[in-house]
């Protein structure tokens, strides 16, 4: 027994570090390496795997260093050991979808490719039996996909993985490319996205049930407190405003004086633009109804209007003759109390998962794309909408009720008061994912 064990361990064999590079023209997620507790991670799972894959072993404390592509080598080895062999190279590239795309030559610009890939891992690893024979090369192309996740926030654009998913990506790439059998050249991973850090949607939403919303061509599906929804929302529409003649269009007098006050040199129109909208278990017709100046091409590089909605509470939601909601609406208001910190990601779920990625601090205070404010069914209410038009937070009573995620339709949202009813809690939802805020 004693004589087997021997010849066991004598058979694994030491295999020393050699270079390990990267480089990525996607963004900072390589500053990961820059973590010891990853690097500590990697290495053991990188030992474990040769054991298990390739009857090969680091040696004992083993350093490993990954080091910018322009540069090699690990930290520097003993001098005892540094031109000892076998030896294990490793380089990591990552590339966004379009340079991937424009550094293979790919003619694949209109393809679910380009809409579904969020970035390209290409690993590769090779074994150098001596200074000048490489014994083992194998490589392999990871597809970075957006796998379901409960995350809150706004999405990263240019770190594909949490620091939990870089190092899951390195161990099941790397296992792939040391199995022999494996002949994969090119693997997907379909992952949870990383969040910006902030400071008033992370620690809010933490603990909270998520509800997804499934949304197709204006309809949205989900449940609310244990009950099916559907909003819909209809086209984009207007209707002239007139201002003089016998077809003059009956306004308050407040809306005409808001209208002489703003109307601006030059042709224009003024119109309401028009959203119709349907609460269909409730069994309920909207119609949004927002005055606006049509302001005309300024230059022939102009393709469309501009959009300037009237300010004043002059917006409304109505439902047939009765007016559910009467809101005015400003653009671009500064709120310095909430801050993006984009130097910081997390999952969207846990604030424990907050890592900061880049060193130099980047602090950003939020700007609301739209700020609406006003009454619903005598309620006051308000939705702050940020950050792209991506983050939706609604008060009603001057409180937080919910906080929702979309552009173009809802995707998910919290809810944090369960009296609210679904009546007015859709009626806030037709009002704030509008086309008109998108």
């Amino acid at each position: 027994m004693f004589g087997l064990i021997c010849f066991v361990a004598r058979a694994q064999q030491i295999i020393y570090p050699g270079s390990f590079r990267f480089a990525s023209d996607n963004g900072p997620v390589m500053n990961y390496w820059k973590d010891s507790a990853i690097i500590q991670q990697f290495t053991n799972e990188l030992d474990n795997l040769l054991q298990q894959k390739m009857n090969l072993r680091l040696p004992q404390h083993a350093s490993l260093r990954f080091v910018p592509f322009k540069k090699s080598g690990t930290e520097t080895p003993a001098a005892d050991d540094k031109n000892k062999f076998p030896k294990i190279n490793i380089d990591l590239i990552e590339f966004s979808t379009a340079g991937y795309i424009q550094q293979f030559n790919l003619d694949i610009l209109d393809t679910a490719f380009v809409r579904e890939v969020q970035s390209v891992f290409s690993l590769q690893v090779n074994f150098q039996a001596n200074a000048e024979q490489t014994s083992f090369a194998k490589s392999i192309d990871i597809f970075i996909k957006n796998g379901p996740g409960n995350g809150m926030g706004v999405p990263v654009h240019n770190v594909s993985v949490t620091a939990k998913g870089f190092t899951q990506l390195m161990q099941k790439s790397i296992e792939i490319l040391l199995d022999t059998s494996a002949q994969h050249e090119q693997v997907e991973m379909k992952v949870s996205r990383p969040y910006i850090g902030d400071n008033f949607v992370l620690a809010k939403t933490a603990g909270m049930p998520r509800t997804e919303v499934q949304s197709s061509k204006r309809v949205s599906r989900f449940l609310l407190f244990n009950r099916q929804q559907i909003l819909r929302w209809g086209e984009q529409e207007y209707r002239d405003i007139v201002l003089k003649g016998k077809n003059k269009t009956l306004l308050s007098s407040a809306m005409q004086d808001a209208i002489s006050k703003h109307r601006t040199s030059g042709a224009s129109d003024f119109v309401f633009l028009l959203q119709e909208g349907r609460d269909v278990i409730g069994d309920k017709n909207y119609q949004l109804q927002m005055p606006a100046q049509l302001s005309s091409a300024s230059s022939e590089f102009q393709a469309a209007p501009f959009i300037h909605l009237l300010p004043g509470v002059f917006h409304s939601l109505l439902s047939g003759n009765d007016t559910v909601a009467l809101f005015s609406i400003r653009r671009d208001v500064p709120d310095p109390e909430k801050k993006l910190f984009f130097h910081q990601v997390s999952n969207g779920i846990d604030p424990a998962s907050l890592y900061t990625i880049t060193e130099t601090p980047s602090v950003v205070p939020l700007k609301y794309d739209f700020l609406v404010e006003g009454n619903i069914k005598g309620a006051p209410f308000r939705i702050e909408i940020s950050s792209g038009a991506y983050i939706r937070e609604f008060f009603l009573n001057n409180r937080l009720i919910s906080i929702a995620l979309g552009n173009k339709a809802p995707e998910r949202f919290v809810i944090f008061d369960p009296s609210v009813s679904a009546e007015l809690f859709n009626a806030l939802l037709i009002i704030g994912f509008n086309t008109y805020f998108q």
